[in-house]
This record gives structure tokens, C-alpha cells and sequence, in this order.
């Protein structure tokens, strides 16, 4: 590979499209069985839009975020074919400076040695949980947890 990211979030993917954009041949890494280039807490961003849009009800609110969600995926896996970015989906670790060792995840696929001029590393964030406030608590929610109210 020219370019090797580990990560499928805004960056990683950002980055990715544009090396493919460029003419390199390009991998993503990513653990996850979909690609959506969403932030981490991307449900969290969608309640301030959902607010804006009028939405009432909590209904309204999942209903706009996953519609939002949904788009992203089907775009991102648009822009990923369209620019012929190779998605592996697992997990990796550098074995040197120009060579990963990639874990496949959940199938019958062996592990592989991946070779590269360039990588990225855009693994993402976390949610910050400031000690002041109690996340154990009922209704107490962050970026990451947001998306499980029922």
C-alpha cells in the first residue's frame, strides 16, 4: 500500500479519500462492520441539529439521527468504492516501520503481514468524563452513551 490508515472515523476516512484521490493505493483499517466517517458521539451532534429541525419527542430525535447515520454510511461507502480505498476490517499492529500485522476480525481469514510507504494513525477519541460529574447515575449520559436511551 502507499498509504495504510488505521482508524474509519472523520479523519481516517478523510485522509484515505484523499490519498485514493490522488492516485495512491490506498487501506483502511477499522474494527468496525461499517465505515461511517462519524465522529465519535456522532449522536450527540445530531441533537443539537434535531433541536434545530423542531424535533419534540425522543422518537423525532432518534428517528433524524439515525436517518443522519444512515446517510453517512451509504455515503462514505460511495466515496470508498468510487476511489477503490481497500476496507479491512480488524485490527493491527505495527510490526516495523514499514509493515503492519493485520488481524481480520470475526472470520476465517488468516492474519496477514501488510506492507506500506505512509501511515496514519486516526483512531479516534473518547468521551471526557469529568470527575465532578456521577455517569453511574440514571440519565446522566455522554457522547459515547447518548445513543443507548430507549
Amino acid at each position: 500500500f502507499d498509504l495504510l490508515v488505521l482508524g474509519g472515523g472523520p479523519v481516517g476516512v478523510r485522509a484515505a479519500l484523499e490519498a485514493a484521490s490522488r492516485g495512491q493505493r490506498v487501506g483502511l483499517i477499522d474494527p468496525k462492520p461499517t465505515i461511517s466517517g462519524l465522529p465519535t458521539g456522532g449522536h450527540s451532534k445530531c441533537l443539537r441539529e434535531a433541536v434545530l429541525e423542531g424535533c419534540k419527542t425522543w422518537e423525532e430525535v432518534r428517528d433524524m439521527t439515525d436517518r443522519a447515520v444512515k446517510a453517512s454510511l451509504r455515503n462514505t461507502a460511495r466515496q470508498m468504492r468510487t476511489f477503490r480505498v481497500e476496507v479491512l476490517q480488524g485490527t493491527a499492529k505495527f510490526k516495523g516501520q514499514d509493515q503492519l500485522e493485520f488481524v481480520p476480525t470475526g472470520t476465517a481469514q488468516q492474519t496477514r503481514i501488510l506492507s506500506f510507504d505512509t501511515a496514519v494513525i486516526a483512531t479516534g477519541s473518547r468521551a471526557n468524563r469529568f470527575p465532578p460529574t456521577n455517569f453511574d447515575l440514571p440519565g446522566v449520559f455522554d457522547s459515547d452513551t447518548i445513543s443507548s436511551i430507549d
